[in-house]
């Protein structure tokens, strides 16, 4: 349908909805239309629609005008189609993003056989929906002060709308990202939490560790002050029975300084075999015994002419052991008085190194020297 083949009331609405009296009087002065007498608005929107509906050039000028105004819509009316389009323009509602004229204007201009029938419905949709405004109008009038336009006021309105919207929707923005960062706080939380949990269960486990490792140190040092009271209880045994066999030998020397007659032979040859075998220059290890008897020992090794390197026997890392081994030529382990460990370590280093090691049936001096004099005639 072209524009002069449109019904004088529909045209009317169209030109009313979509030309201000400015644009009017352009499109008059354009095509040398002069307005004689009144040139009010309304005059000049009677002479356009007077115009329009003659088939001439102003009317093909404004149809174009008309088409490319409303030609960014075409793709969106086409998908909506004539059917409901003609429905919601019926039932007063609108269709978002498409203005009222581009609805009425596709329809006519898309209208072929039955445009009567088409045309007729847009002007009684269109004749309620002027009622309506009308009645808006008229409320709205009624509350504004004297002198003001409804129309500008509706425009402010608009705008002030227009700018809440823009408002709210930066506020959805911003609600939308800090809800997003609620989430991550709140994963965040959740993840703080649950380590906070392990964390105090570590540590429930870990106090039970250390009061399992307290009881255990108690014990053991209960357990090493028994194995220290044993040690001393043994050594006393030994240092007495040492003093006891000194006294019997004491008490032979003075009974041998009563005898009188001795043949100066005699007595030669037994000081003679009563002399330490000579050991000179030899290193001796000792790992145990009676730590009081320590210098004791001392002089023992040294009436051999050795070199004594004691070590009370009471270690629990081998590498002290092998140490001492490493640095001496003999070793004598007490088997009464020592560690099991030490006896044992110093047994594997002296067989690494090929090295005599001897075990001594106590820790007596007597002891040492049998040990010593049993050395020597192995090594003779």
């Amino acid at each position: 349908m072209r524009i002069w083949d449109i019904q004088p009331a529909l045209l009317c609405t169209i030109l009313g909805m979509t030309m201000e009296s400015d644009a009017t009087r352009k499109i008059l002065k354009r095509f040398r239309i002069e307005m004689k007498g009144d040139a009010s608005s309304f005059s000049m929107h009677q002479e356009l629609l007077r115009q329009s509906l003659e088939e001439n050039r102003l009317a093909e000028f404004l149809e174009k005008k008309l088409d490319k105004r409303f030609r960014p819509y075409e793709r969106r009316i086409d998908a909506i189609g004539r059917d409901r389009i003609l429905e919601t323009i019926e039932d007063g509602r609108g269709i978002e993003g498409v203005p009222l004229t581009a609805l009425i204007w596709y329809l006519l201009r898309s209208s072929g056989e039955g445009s009567f029938d088409v045309e007729l419905r847009l002007f009684k949709a269109m004749h309620m929906i002027g009622h309506r405004m009308m009645r808006l109008y008229d409320v709205v009038s009624a509350d504004l002060p004297d002198g003001s336009l409804v129309e500008d006021e509706l425009w402010k309105l608009k705008s002030r709308v227009e700018s809440l919207t823009e408002v709210n929707e930066r506020l959805e923005r911003n609600l939308a990202r800090l809800r997003r960062k609620y989430d991550a706080i709140q994963h965040e939380f959740e993840a703080l939490k649950a380590e906070k949990i392990r964390i105090q269960r570590e540590l429930e486990r870990e106090r039970g560790l250390s009061a399992n490792l307290r009881n255990r140190l108690i014990e053991i040092e209960r357990n090493n002050s028994l194995d220290q009271l044993e040690r001393l209880r043994q050594e006393n045994s030994l240092l007495l029975d040492e003093v006891k066999r000194l006294r019997e030998e004491l008490r032979e020397v003075s009974d041998k300084e009563k005898i009188v007659e001795v043949r100066p032979v005699a007595v030669k040859k037994k000081h003679t075999d009563d002399l330490p075998v000579n050991l000179e220059g030899v290193k001796v290890a000792l790992i145990g015994g009676v730590e009081g008897l320590v210098p004791h020992y001392r002089e023992v090794a040294e009436s051999f002419g050795c070199k004594l390197c004691y070590h009370g026997g009471h270690c629990r890392e081998k590498d002290e052991i092998e140490r001492i081994v490493e640095g001496v030529d003999v070793v004598f382990c007490p088997v009464d008085i020592n560690s099991h460990n030490a006896s044992r370590y110093a047994k594997k280093a002296c067989k690494k190194r090929g090295k005599p090691c001897y075990f001594l049936k106590s820790s007596g001096l007597s002891s040492l020297k049998r040990g010593l004099e049993t050395f020597a005639k192995a090594t003779a």
